[in-house]
Protein backbone atom coordinates (compact mmCIF):
# COMPACT_ATOMS: atom_id res chain seq x y z
CA UNK A 1 0.00 0.00 0.00
CA UNK A 2 2.89 2.39 0.66
CA UNK A 3 4.07 2.09 -2.94
CA UNK A 4 0.63 2.73 -4.41
CA UNK A 5 -0.14 5.73 -2.19
CA UNK A 6 3.44 6.98 -2.70
CA UNK A 7 2.90 6.85 -6.45
CA UNK A 8 -0.26 8.92 -6.11
CA UNK A 9 1.63 11.47 -4.01
CA UNK A 10 4.48 11.59 -6.55
CA UNK A 11 2.05 12.28 -9.38
CA UNK A 12 0.44 15.02 -7.28
CA UNK A 13 3.77 16.67 -6.50
CA UNK A 14 4.74 16.62 -10.16
CA UNK A 15 1.47 18.25 -11.28
CA UNK A 16 1.68 20.82 -8.47
CA UNK A 17 5.12 21.81 -9.74
CA UNK A 18 3.77 22.07 -13.29
CA UNK A 19 0.97 24.32 -12.03
CA UNK A 20 3.42 26.66 -10.34
CA UNK A 21 5.76 26.88 -13.32
CA UNK A 22 3.28 27.02 -16.19
CA UNK A 23 0.93 29.49 -14.52
CA UNK A 24 3.68 32.10 -14.81
CA UNK A 25 2.98 32.47 -18.54
CA UNK A 26 -0.37 33.95 -19.62
CA UNK A 27 -2.12 31.88 -22.24
CA UNK A 28 -3.25 33.26 -25.59
CA UNK A 29 -6.92 33.42 -24.55
CA UNK A 30 -6.16 35.74 -21.62
CA UNK A 31 -3.93 37.91 -23.80
CA UNK A 32 -6.65 38.34 -26.44
CA UNK A 33 -9.54 38.72 -24.00
CA UNK A 34 -7.91 41.39 -21.82
CA UNK A 35 -5.26 43.12 -23.95
CA UNK A 36 -5.37 46.41 -22.02
CA UNK A 37 -4.95 44.93 -18.53
CA UNK A 38 -1.55 44.02 -17.13
CA UNK A 39 -1.18 40.31 -16.43
CA UNK A 40 -0.75 39.24 -12.80
CA UNK A 41 0.38 35.82 -11.58
CA UNK A 42 -2.71 33.91 -10.29
CA UNK A 43 -1.34 33.25 -6.80
CA UNK A 44 -4.70 32.60 -5.18
CA UNK A 45 -5.89 30.25 -7.92
CA UNK A 46 -2.66 28.25 -7.95
CA UNK A 47 -2.66 28.01 -4.15
CA UNK A 48 -6.27 26.82 -4.07
CA UNK A 49 -5.62 24.27 -6.84
CA UNK A 50 -2.59 22.85 -5.05
CA UNK A 51 -4.46 22.75 -1.73
CA UNK A 52 -7.33 20.86 -3.40
CA UNK A 53 -4.84 18.49 -5.01
CA UNK A 54 -3.24 17.75 -1.64
CA UNK A 55 -6.64 17.32 0.02
CA UNK A 56 -7.78 14.92 -2.70
CA UNK A 57 -4.56 12.91 -2.35
CA UNK A 58 -4.95 12.74 1.44
CA UNK A 59 -8.60 11.74 1.17
CA UNK A 60 -7.73 8.95 -1.29
CA UNK A 61 -5.00 7.65 1.04
CA UNK A 62 -7.32 7.67 4.06
CA UNK A 63 -10.14 5.94 2.15
CA UNK A 64 -7.81 3.20 0.96
CA UNK A 65 -6.06 2.80 4.32
CA UNK A 66 -9.35 2.31 6.17
CA UNK A 67 -10.72 -0.21 3.69
CA UNK A 68 -11.10 -3.92 4.20
CA UNK A 69 -10.99 -4.64 0.48
CA UNK A 70 -8.39 -2.32 -1.02
CA UNK A 71 -8.94 -3.43 -4.61
CA UNK A 72 -12.53 -2.23 -4.63
CA UNK A 73 -11.58 0.95 -2.79
CA UNK A 74 -8.95 1.82 -5.37
CA UNK A 75 -11.59 1.37 -8.07
CA UNK A 76 -13.95 3.68 -6.19
CA UNK A 77 -11.20 6.23 -5.67
CA UNK A 78 -10.42 6.11 -9.39
CA UNK A 79 -14.08 6.66 -10.21
CA UNK A 80 -14.13 9.63 -7.83
CA UNK A 81 -11.13 11.16 -9.56
CA UNK A 82 -12.89 10.77 -12.92
CA UNK A 83 -15.93 12.60 -11.51
CA UNK A 84 -13.71 15.41 -10.18
CA UNK A 85 -11.93 15.67 -13.51
CA UNK A 86 -15.22 15.95 -15.35
CA UNK A 87 -16.23 18.74 -12.98
CA UNK A 88 -13.05 20.61 -13.86
CA UNK A 89 -13.60 19.98 -17.57
CA UNK A 90 -16.56 22.34 -17.58
CA UNK A 91 -14.39 25.36 -16.78
CA UNK A 92 -11.04 24.19 -18.17
CA UNK A 93 -11.62 25.41 -21.72
CA UNK A 94 -11.58 29.11 -20.90
CA UNK A 95 -10.08 28.80 -17.45
CA UNK A 96 -6.51 29.43 -16.43
CA UNK A 97 -3.75 26.85 -16.74
CA UNK A 98 -3.98 25.65 -13.15
CA UNK A 99 -7.62 24.61 -13.64
CA UNK A 100 -6.71 22.64 -16.76
CA UNK A 101 -3.80 21.00 -14.95
CA UNK A 102 -6.06 20.09 -12.06
CA UNK A 103 -8.33 18.30 -14.54
CA UNK A 104 -5.33 16.47 -16.00
CA UNK A 105 -4.12 15.57 -12.48
CA UNK A 106 -7.52 13.97 -11.80
CA UNK A 107 -7.15 11.91 -14.99
CA UNK A 108 -3.68 10.68 -14.09
CA UNK A 109 -4.77 10.02 -10.50
CA UNK A 110 -7.69 7.95 -11.79
CA UNK A 111 -5.39 5.92 -14.04
CA UNK A 112 -2.97 5.37 -11.16
CA UNK A 113 -5.81 4.37 -8.84
CA UNK A 114 -7.02 1.71 -11.26
CA UNK A 115 -3.44 0.50 -11.73
CA UNK A 116 -2.95 0.41 -7.94
CA UNK A 117 -6.09 -1.69 -7.62
CA UNK A 118 -4.67 -4.08 -10.19
CA UNK A 119 -1.37 -4.24 -8.31
CA UNK A 120 -3.17 -4.95 -5.05
CA UNK A 121 -5.20 -7.72 -6.73
CA UNK A 122 -2.06 -9.28 -8.24
CA UNK A 123 -0.27 -9.14 -4.89
CA UNK A 124 -3.24 -10.79 -3.20
CA UNK A 125 -3.30 -13.60 -5.76
CA UNK A 126 0.44 -14.19 -5.45
CA UNK A 127 0.18 -14.31 -1.68
CA UNK A 128 -2.67 -16.81 -1.82
CA UNK A 129 -0.85 -18.95 -4.38
CA UNK A 130 2.28 -19.19 -2.22
CA UNK A 131 0.56 -19.86 1.09
CA UNK A 132 0.00 -23.53 1.98
CA UNK A 133 -3.58 -24.66 1.82
CA UNK A 134 -5.08 -26.41 4.85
Amino acid sequence: MIVTVGGLVAIGVWWAGRMIIDSAVPDAYVQRRFPDRPWVYPTRGVTVSIALLALECLAAAVVVACARDRVRRWARVGTGFIALGMGCAVVAMHGPVHVTYHMVWCGFAALWSFAAGGLEAAARRLTRARSPRP
